[in-house]
Formats: structure tokens, sequence, C-alpha cells
């Protein structure tokens, strides 16, 4: 009889580590740069606010209240109502501004009428009947009476909407230029980069304003003409990356299996650049953002009744010494953005280099 097999006791088995991805690893440093996540957090709230903002707004963009015009931020709003006429609709005005203007010119003591409705929110002064309306601007009024607050909601929609969107065109036609230029090499790859050197001595600010003008003023227009001349230096930085890796093994794998130019770019070569594409393209929507805002200050950009942040700052620098909020407010909001977006851009830059990871 054969003897049984003696016994022999295995060691367990190690546990295999999960590896992380380069994702993963990328967001776990982008959590250390305390920065990056805080512009991060901003712009998203920023976004949100300019967005959902204007649908929980009691005001529209373009609801004019032209007795309110260029009142300051927080300003009490008072009723006026004739006592002659008590069907009349009450015309509404500001505190400080009892006795300028409209019927409230009227009043002979606004001194007094002011203290009387502070205390009491009601007085009746030389025929007139004041009330308190109980509502204010938050920001103020621009010269037509307009909700401030409403209107850098309603231009931040249109600011990041040109940022986006003018990006996305710009994203489009560089990348897939620049990976079709490094890939195919040779004297394809030099004859479409001396086009984008050519193109590069454009003016190209100019060349924007002479579509404007040419082909009218339109939203679409001005996404489709900021996008046009903003590729250019991703097409270089994706044309770069892709002459690293058309030489590398998965490239020459694929090559082999007989797949062809159009899949082996789209499939293999461009998802294995989106570190540097969504680096960049951080960084493009700012750049987007303040060419809209050069051109809304030629007026050249949005058109009223729109708004853009760029026509309100605009708006707001041909009064700015009478009324400095006007131009503060949406400078203040556009120049938050720009930071957020910039400082977002170098952490995520930071993040998906893969050297950091070593240090």
């Amino acid at each position: 009889m054969s003897r049984p097999a003696p016994q022999v006791d295995l060691p367990p088995p190690e546990e295999i580590e999960e590896g992380s991805s380069l994702w993963k690893d990328a967001w776990h440093r982008l959590q250390k740069n305390r920065l990056a996540v805080v512009s991060l957090f901003l712009f998203l709230g920023l976004t949100l606010f300019c967005f959902l903002g204007p649908f929980l707004s009691p005001h529209t963009h373009f609801e004019q209240q032209r007795p309110l015009g260029s009142s300051g931020p927080l300003a009490p709003i008072v009723l006026v109502t004739p006592l002659d006429r008590p069907e009349a609709a009450p015309e509404p005005t500001t505190l400080d501004r009892l006795g300028e203007r409209g019927p409230a010119s009227r009043i002979q003591d606004p001194d007094t009428a002011r203290r009387a409705l502070r205390e009491s929110g009601r007085h009746t002064a030389d025929g007139l009947l004041l009330e308190s309306a109980g509502r204010r601007h938050l920001l103020g009024t621009d010269t037509l009476g307009r909700d401030l607050l409403t209107r850098i909601m309603h231009g931040g929609r249109v600011s990041l909407g040109v940022g986006f969107l003018a990006t996305a065109v710009s994203l489009l036609i560089g990348v897939t230029y620049g990976a079709t230029s490094a890939y195919l090499g040779g004297k394809t790859d030099a004859v479409m980069m001396r086009i984008v050197d050519i193109l590069y001595a454009l003016p190209f600010t100019i060349f924007v304003i002479l579509l404007m003008v040419l082909f009218g003023r339109s939203l679409l227009l001005l996404f489709l003409a900021i996008g046009a001349v903003e590729w250019l230096t991703m097409a270089r930085i994706v044309r770069g990356q892709v002459l690293s890796l058309k030489k590398m093994e998965f490239v020459e794998a694929a090559l082999a299996l007989g797949l062809g130019t159009r899949r082996i770019i789209f499939r293999h070569l461009i998802p294995n650049v989106l570190g540097p594409i969504i680096v960049y393209a951080t960084l493009t929507v700012p750049a987007v953002m303040l060419l809209e805002s050069v051109l809304s200050f030629l007026g050249l950009g949005v058109q009223p009744p729109n708004a853009s942040w760029g026509v309100l700052i605009k708006e707001g620098a041909e009064s700015m010494t009478v009324f400095p909020w006007l131009l503060i407010f949406p400078a203040f909001f556009f120049s938050l953005t720009l930071f957020c977006l910039n400082f977002l851009g170098d952490g995520l830059r930071d993040a998906l280099d893969v050297r950091s990871s070593r240090d």
C-alpha cells in the first residue's frame, strides 16, 4: 500500500495590494494643495451662484425701475403715493433721495421724513404718503434701475458659458490637429506646424473683431470666433506629448493588430495625454473670459439687454467716480473667478505631474 502524502503547511497567501490609478494619485496630490482645493470649491460655488441664482432672484436682469437708478447697496426703498390720488400706483425712490426727484421732490423737510420712516415705516407730509417698502437691492442698482446682483449672476452665466464653450471649441480643434500632426510625422507634420507658426503671427484679437463686424454680433459667433483663435497652443502641447508616445510599445502593438490611424489617435494616444489637456483647458477658460471682456469693453461682445461681466465692467467704468459700486462688484466676481481658475490650473498641473509623486 502506498503511504499518504505528508501534509505540508503552506504559508498564507500574501494580500495583494490594490494598485492606484493615475487619476486617484492625482486627486490625493491635489487634496494636499489647499489653495487649489479652496479654489475648486469657490469656483463650483460661483458657477452654481451664476447658473441657479437668476431663478431664485425676485428680479430679472432686464427689469428697469428708473426712479431707483444708481441706488446704492442696501439702500432703503420708499413708496411714494400722492394723497389726492390714492388709486395711483406708488412710485419707488430711496430714503436718501427724498426731496430730490419725482413726486418725492415735493417734500420740504426730508430729514424729518427720514426719521419718521426709520421709526414707524410710514409718514405723511406735503400731500404725500410715504411707506417703507421693506425690500432692498443687496448690491444696489445700475443707472437704469436694474438689480445689480441679478445682472452679475446673469453676466456670470454668459461669461462662464463663453469660457466653457469657446474652450471646448479650441480643444476640439487643437487636440485633433496636434495629435494628427505628431502621429503622421514627416513632411505632413512640418507643413502643419508651419501653418500654426503663421497663424501665431496674426493679431487674433483684431481677427475676432473683424469676424464680429463682418458677420454680426451674436453669442454663437462669439463662441466660435474665440474658440477658433485659442487652439494653437493646445495643438503644440498635444503634438509634443504625442511625439513622446508614438514610439512606445502599446502603439506598436496597435499597429501590429492592424488598427487604423484614426483609432490609434483617438482611442490610444489622446487618452494618454488627457493630463496636460485638462491642465491647459483650465487655464484657457480665464484667457477666453478675458478676451470676451475686452471685446465687450470695445462694444463688440454681448449686446443688450444681455450682459456679461465684461459689459458690466464697461458700464461701471463709465460712472466709477460717482457710483463706484457699479464697477467694484462685477470686477470682484470676475477677478475672483480668474484667480480660482488659475490657482486650480496650477494645482492640477502639479497633481498630474508624475514626478511630483516621487518627492
